[in-house]
């Protein structure tokens, strides 16, 4: 998987771009993918990443997901926060994650991967 910034033209907005390529895949894992990406084409919720397009190439699938322009919470300790966060961002982060499960449980899926990085 590779993940590119990328210029959206529908929305004229910068998006992340990850190319998913089959040829690095096994069927099994390669159908796995493909149906998370369904999956979370047919979520809508604030605290869920969203996807805006999927755009299948020859044996590449290039997913277009909503771009977090400080990263992930691993990226923003490291370059912003280095002692870690402070108590009420780890508490809004933390809500918000809840949240977000909340969501998923009322539409009868569980999240047995939680990356909070």
């Amino acid at each position: 998987k590779s993940v590119y910034l990328a210029l959206h033209k529908p929305s004229s907005q910068y998006v992340a771009l990850k190319k998913i390529s089959a040829d690095n895949y096994q069927d099994e894992e390669f159908k796995s993918i493909c149906e998370e990406v369904r999956l979370i084409l047919s979520l809508n919720h604030q605290n869920i990443i969203r996807i805006h397009d999927v755009i299948v190439n020859n044996f590449d699938i290039n997913v277009v997901y909503s771009l977090f322009p400080f990263g992930s919470c691993k990226e923003a300790i490291k370059n912003f926060f280095c002692t870690g966060f402070p108590e009420i961002i780890a508490a809004l982060i933390l809500r918000d994650i809840l949240y977000a499960l909340d969501y998923l449980h009322s539409q009868h899926i569980i999240h047995r991967y939680e990356k909070v990085a």
